[in-house]
């Protein structure tokens, strides 16, 4: 039994001494990646830095293209608006141009009908101012008696 016991003891011992090599090897790998952790961290800010960078650097090309885009899109839509309301003034301005000249026609037409009626009436009252006019220097150049004649 004794036999049996150190035997025990024995691989008790190996396994032990089995335990506390893989606790140095996990002590060993533990410092190591301590010790490579500052420079990995490091390693990803700089990658983050630039990433971060890349972006922020990015963002004013991005963002002057937006806003050319919407400098080309409101251009595009005033200059369509401007085009409408172009052809629309064109519009009004030939149909008040055409009013105007049915109205100008209108007052010449009345103006020739005027004309033509004041026209008439003076070749009517032609002959008897005509007349009257006769009447008047005969009478002037007879002195009968009993009329009066005054004028020059």
């Amino acid at each position: 039994m004794q036999r049996l016991r150190l035997a025990l003891s024995c691989a008790l011992l190996a396994a032990l001494t089995g335990v506390a090599v893989q606790a140095i090897l996990l002590l060993h790998a533990a410092t190591r990646a301590t010790r490579a952790l500052p420079a990995a961290v490091s390693v990803e800010i700089e990658a983050t830095r630039a990433a971060l960078l890349a972006e922020t650097n990015a963002t004013p090309a991005d963002l002057i293209n937006q806003v050319e885009a919407a400098r080309k899109d409101l251009l595009g839509k005033a200059d369509a608006q401007f085009s409408t309301i172009q052809s629309e003034s064109f519009r009004q301005i030939t149909e008040f141009r055409s009013v105007a000249d049915r109205r100008l026609g209108d007052t010449l037409a009345r103006a020739d009908t005027a004309l033509r009626t004041v026209e008439a009436l003076r070749n009517d009252l032609k002959p008897a101012v005509d007349g009257a006019v006769a009447l008047w220097h005969w009478n002037r150049t007879r002195r009968i008696p009993g009329t009066t004649c005054t004028g020059t």
